[in-house]
């Protein structure tokens, strides 16, 4: 094992005793067809937490050609010990949209599907993909969360030195109590084009939105 993050935590506090942990691996693992290029697992059990998950990414390798994808999975009963496993293995963004759980568990699902997919492969000449990622998640307790995330993306390359990528993402969330309810709605879009033999737009994130390369 080259690449791999490990974390365990024991609680012994009243009422919260239990053992959690998250294991990460980065090596990448090959399943017939599929390569995971990273793959995680959290746990957790004890008097007010009982959960586990999992996330990955990879390539699925066709005859002709090969798409990215993605998914993740937690379920169960997570508590404020929880948030430290769930941050450092592929559930932060998740965390994000929680409320303050230290006294308050909550139980819940968290479903996530990605996919990156070729639709015109002429090598550098021209290249045009598209893709998606999708998130629900609802957990509650007293106090409750909820909500989901869409993004679609497209990149593609043009005579073997232009690039280009395009992003659109909508998110919807609710935190609080029954009495006091906090909706949040969120998008973003951007566009961003390259010139240049060595330009990947494939990688290109979020931080890269509306930036030019001449």
């Amino acid at each position: 094992v080259n690449r791999a993050d490990f974390t365990l935590v024991i609680s012994t506090g009243a009422g919260n005793v239990g053992v959690q942990g998250g294991l990460t691996y980065y090596d990448g693992v090959v399943i017939s067809t599929l390569t995971l290029e990273d793959i995680s697992g959290v746990f957790g059990f004890g008097e007010s937490v009982f959960y586990v998950g999992m996330n990955g990414n990879g390539t699925l390798n066709l005859q002709d050609t090969s798409a990215s994808v993605g998914a993740g999975l937690l379920i169960g009963r997570i508590n404020g010990s929880s948030q430290e496993v769930l941050l450092e293995h592929g559930f932060a963004e998740l965390i994000g949209n929680f409320p303050d759980i230290t006294e308050n568990p909550m139980t819940g699902v968290y479903v996530r599907g990605l996919t990156d997919v070729p639709i015109i492969q002429d090598g550098c000449a021209l290249s045009l993909n598209v893709g998606g990622e999708v998130e629900v998640w609802f957990f509650t307790g007293e106090q409750t969360a909820y909500g989901g995330s869409l993004r679609g993306f497209a990149y593609g390359e043009a005579l073997c030195v232009i690039s280009a990528r395009g992003d659109v993402s909508l998110s919807m969330s609710k935190i609080g109590e029954q009495d006091e309810v906090i909706w949040a709605f969120d998008g973003e879009g951007w566009v961003a084009g390259g010139a240049g033999f060595d330009c990947d737009p494939g990688t290109w994130g979020p931080n890269w939105s509306g930036r030019w390369w001449g």
